[in-house]
């Protein structure tokens, strides 16, 4: 030790003991903040909706602890067994409409689907720039490893362990005392897999309450509607007290937003609308600088103003014609 550094200590002992609690103090919060983390499991199908709220969960996955990214089924979405088995559920949305479209060895699942690595690998590629602005984004190697698939062979099948349910089961079963939140963005067999394992090990047995009461403490299911009828036909019968918060209140303006809005609001929800508000937006706003700073604009801004206001209103026009177009080519 040099002997500035000596006569800091020799000099001003309690302002060194002040910042060596100061230092324990930070260390001390990071480790609870890190600690209270919600823990959290997503299982989610190849619906566009779920890719789309993995990417947005993964920007805000400073604020979880990721322990599963699962590959699900649901009535939407399963890939079949390989051994060309078919099947077909009544009343799916594959029986109606004239469809008749199932039986069948799997149903809109793409032979090299990979939705949830590919959303990790481009996570990864922006990775360095997002620990730029907070350094507890986990590392695409972290996120990688909790990737498992699922049940996805058929709609609402649990009757096999897969490396999805093994994951959930060995979590339900950790020693964390914290609430482990499961997301069912897609169907529920993978869960209802985990559980029924579970059950199936350890209900004959004199832990089976202890192990029971542990999972009801804990899991926290967090489920997008019964998209397999799992829930209604395995985990409500044998898992009633489970802490199930099914999403009922709030806006919708997903599917069927059309036939539940009101009259005054359907126009909202209308491709066309949704295709033209940004324009009106740039066009808006572009009338308000030009009123509000013609005094200091020349006239070369003047005329770049109008290029984009005009530019503005013929791709409305494009949308308009557009959109016609498509109306009558579904009425014929």
């Amino acid at each position: 030790m040099n002997r500035r550094s000596n006569s800091f200590f020799k000099c001003s002992p309690v302002l060194a003991l002040r910042i060596v609690l100061v230092i324990i103090l930070s260390v001390s919060v990071s480790l609870s903040y890190a600690q209270i983390k919600p823990r959290i499991i997503i299982t989610a199908d190849p619906e566009l909706d779920d890719a789309n709220s993995l990417i947005r969960f993964l920007l805000y996955s400073t604020d979880f602890r990721v322990e599963g990214l699962i590959y699900a089924s649901s009535q939407f979405h399963w890939t079949g067994d390989g051994k060309g088995t078919k099947l077909a559920v009544p009343g799916r949305e594959y029986t109606k409409f004239g469809l008749n479209l199932c039986p069948c060895e799997s149903y809109r699942w793409a032979k090299d689907e990979r939705f949830i690595d590919d959303i990790v690998e481009n996570y990864e590629k922006v990775y360095s720039n997002l620990k730029v602005h907070h350094s507890d984004y986990p590392t695409p190697l972290e996120l990688k490893s909790k990737i498992r698939k699922g049940n996805i062979e058929f709609d609402g099948d649990f009757s096999k362990d897969s490396p999805g349910s093994d994951l959930i089961k060995s979590l339900m079963l950790d020693d964390y005392k914290d609430p482990l939140y499961i997301t069912a963005w897609g169907g529920q067999s993978t869960i209802a897999r985990a559980l029924k394992s579970i059950e199936d090990q350890y209900k004959n047995k004199k832990e089976w309450n202890g192990i029971r009461n542990k999972i009801l403490s804990k899991v926290v299911l967090l489920p997008s509607g019964d998209q397999d009828n799992t829930y209604e036909k395995y985990i409500k019968i044998h898992w009633p007290e489970i802490d199930y918060r099914q999403m009922g209140r709030g806006p919708n303006y997903s599917y069927g937003i059309q036939m539940r809005a009101s009259p005054e609001n359907i126009i909202y929800t209308t491709a066309s609308w949704m295709s033209e508000e940004p324009l009106r937006m740039v066009t808006g706003f572009l009338g308000q600088l030009e009123q509000n700073y013609s005094d200091v604009l020349d006239a070369k801004g003047k005329k770049y103003i109008h290029f984009a206001a005009d530019g503005a209103k013929r791709m409305r026009q494009i949308i308009l014609d557009s959109t016609h177009l498509a109306h009558r080519w579904r009425k014929a």
